[in-house]
């Protein structure tokens, strides 16, 4: 499994539109606000919103709950900057760039709200982002604040976190003005954020949900549509405290796409953690084995 991918403890909102692939070249987080009048709308339920317009991006966070929920993994681009044809690459510039729409408005930086659970939360981001390369500098100065600030139009730049106002082409001002010392810590200002705890394993057995009838492993790879598609995504929309959120509202379209694959290797991501040890990971983390099928209520036939 390629953890690299997504962000550990993220919910999943699969999106079928990104923006492409990457271009190369540099490593860039781009910081976006939702405007959403406050900070009462989930992370997941911002992610459903931004999918359904045909603006997904990497992902949103909310600075209070410390929510994150993921659309797009690490090596694809969003669709939330504005590219003019003709002109320069905005979403799809760099080698890695990730973008997150986060919960809150830009006349009132949310840096001045985050919660304990919000610092953790944004440390998590911060370390994904730095694991891509993403150096913790501001190529471009601090964010202006909104409204009334004036943006420094310079990316795409040198490697970094920019806001949304400090693209070329884009006449956005969020996220307004942040304050860089809570964003990176205290200190330089660019200290790498606090390392956030492993989990501990809780090792005690996995509960198998109940029984979801019985499917063909030959008939659960990528690419194929079947029944037993179907039932194996009815069996993971089902099992209960893994957040595994499918775009479809019933989850079950019977193709094996993106959106089954990310939530196969959920699955064995959160069951190692549960359960470490017992051959989880073993082969292909991205279609199902049979201790896993077994664990969903599912039997082989």
């Amino acid at each position: 499994m390629t953890m690299g991918e997504w962000i550990p403890g993220a919910t999943v909102v699969p999106c079928n539109l990104d923006g492409g692939s990457m271009l190369g070249g540099e490593a860039y987080c781009t910081m976006h606000t939702y405007e959403s009048k406050g900070y009462g709308l989930s992370a997941v339920e911002a992610a459903r919103r931004l999918v359904t317009s045909g603006n997904g991006c990497t992902g949103t966070f909310n600075p209070i709950t410390g929510e994150i929920a993921q659309m797009i993994p690490a090596s694809r681009a969003s669709r939330t900057l504005r590219n003019l044809s003709g002109g320069v690459q905005t979403n799809r510039a760099g080698r890695f760039h990730s973008q997150f729409e986060v919960v809150g408005d830009a006349n009132r930086p949310w840096t001045q709200d985050l919660t304990p659970a919000g610092k953790a939360g944004l440390a998590r981001i911060i370390a994904w982002n730095t694991e891509h390369g993403v150096p913790l500098v501001w190529p471009a100065g601090p964010p202006p604040a909104y409204p009334g600030g004036t943006p420094n139009k310079l990316g795409p730049g040198p490697s970094g976190y920019y806001a949304h106002s400090q693209w070329k082409e884009n006449d956005h001002g969020d996220p307004g003005a942040l304050d860089l010392s809570i964003f990176f810590g205290s200190g330089s200002g660019v200290a790498p954020p606090a390392p956030v705890p492993t989990p501990t394993p809780i090792r005690k057995p996995i509960p198998t949900q109940r029984y979801h009838g019985s499917v063909y492993l030959s008939n659960l790879k990528k690419g194929r549509r079947n029944e037993d598609v179907r039932r194996y995504q009815v069996a993971l929309r089902d099992y209960p405290g893994i957040k595994t959120i499918p775009l479809n509202p019933s989850g079950a379209t019977g193709f094996y796409g993106k959106e089954t694959i990310a939530m196969t290797e959920e699955m064995y991501r959160v069951f190692e953690i549960w359960e470490p040890g017992v051959g989880w990971d073993v082969g292909d983390c991205s279609e199902p084995g049979r201790k896993l099928l077994s664990k969903l209520g599912l039997s082989v036939r």
